[in-house]
């Protein structure tokens, strides 16, 4: 008898947290969790046995499989195997509800009315403030962010004043808008952010080009900053840090996922909702909160930082390609000035 049926251990439950096995039937087939290749890694849930043709065509039990996935032993594969699968389980999907095309029509005259007001004389603080964080204005123009300048009604939805980003998922829909508010708590109790009625709550935003590592930040502007100063890799964020349903197959493609969400209590929770898939290593800054800050207020030379940890990671993978210097922020109010100096200052 096998020693993997000893133990009872499922091993196409075990191997579906580090990589996407679809299909039915006798044989289960995708990316190879260990050197990458595609279509190469295989498992028979009949005799709970794998390989891959690549790397190790003469496969294995969960046992050995373990023992390839943790870089460990055989009595520590054994100590895990009666936990497996031993990474955490999903977490639990929220409910999705996706923009109708009328949503998606009337989206698109808010986000091209917003455009115009943020390169207009009304938007020009809010401008300055988006150039204060680092980006240059042809990530501003390409990313279509926007201003709102005043709290109203249009057509059938309340529209907020503050920055309005529109949220465009990995495949190019228009899913949601944001806004970011000029203050972060006002008299209303509010927070930062407000989404336009009709938004979707789960989007993988930003622009995969196919790399093998894709690095995740917690919000849209330190996606837009680090997508523009990092080459290499692809940089994306979504919603809520829960990565699920129709954006796994993007997810689950990468060879490797860098997790870089805020260094808060926030961000701790954030990546409990990540920990589960194979690929992601949660990737902390050298400075800063986020990534912005780290730029803007650390001065961290953010593609030194990525280089040194996918050296970290993997010896042999190359450093990203030099890549332009950050613009140098606006000079003035600080980027968060406005919280201390009151409306004032606020765009």
């Amino acid at each position: 008898m096998m020693l993997q049926r000893d133990f009872g251990v499922d091993l196409l439950s075990l191997a579906s947290v580090d990589t996407a096995l679809p299909g039915r039937g006798m044989e289960r087939h995708g990316r190879c969790p260990f050197c990458g290749g595609t279509d190469r890694f295989w498992v028979r849930p009949a005799d709970n046995r794998w390989f891959c043709r690549r790397c190790t065509p003469r496969g294995g039990d969960a046992i050995s499989y373990i023992r390839a996935r943790d870089h460990v032993g055989y009595r520590a594969a054994l100590s895990l195997v009666g936990q497996a699968p031993a990474r955490p389980a999903p977490p639990a999907p929220l409910a999705e509800r996706l923009p109708d095309e009328a949503w998606r029509g009337h989206a698109e005259r808010l986000v091209t009315r917003s455009q115009e007001a943020l390169w207009s004389p009304a938007g020009a603080r809010a401008l300055a403030w988006l150039r204060a964080r680092a980006l240059a204005d042809e990530t501003i123009t390409s990313a279509r962010l926007g201003y709102c300048a005043a709290d109203g009604i249009d057509g059938a939805w309340r529209v907020h004043r503050g920055i309005t980003i529109p949220v465009v998922g990995v495949d190019g829909a228009l899913y949601g808008i944001r806004v970011r508010r000029p203050v972060p708590r006002d008299a209303r109790g509010g927070g930062k952010y407000i989404s336009i009625r009709g938004s979707s709550g789960v989007v993988l935003y930003g622009t995969l080009r196919g790399a093998d590592t894709l690095l995740i930040t917690e919000g849209y502007f330190d996606c837009l900053l680090a997508a523009r100063l990092l080459a290499g890799v692809d940089v994306a964020t979504m919603n809520l840090c829960r990565p699920q349903g129709r954006w796994l197959r993007w997810l689950l493609g990468y060879g490797r996922i860098l997790v870089c969400l805020d260094t808060d209590e926030a961000g701790a929770k954030g990546w409990a909702h990540w920990s589960w898939i194979g690929t992601a290593r949660r990737c902390g800054l050298p400075a800063g909160k986020d990534i912005t800050a780290a730029v803007v207020d650390e001065h961290v030379d953010l593609a030194a930082w990525l280089a040194g940890r996918l050296g970290g990671e993997q010896a042999d993978s190359p450093s990203p390609p030099p890549c332009a210097p950050a613009p140098e922020p606006v000079r003035g109010p600080a980027r968060d000035g406005w919280l201390e100096a009151g409306d004032a200052t606020a765009f």
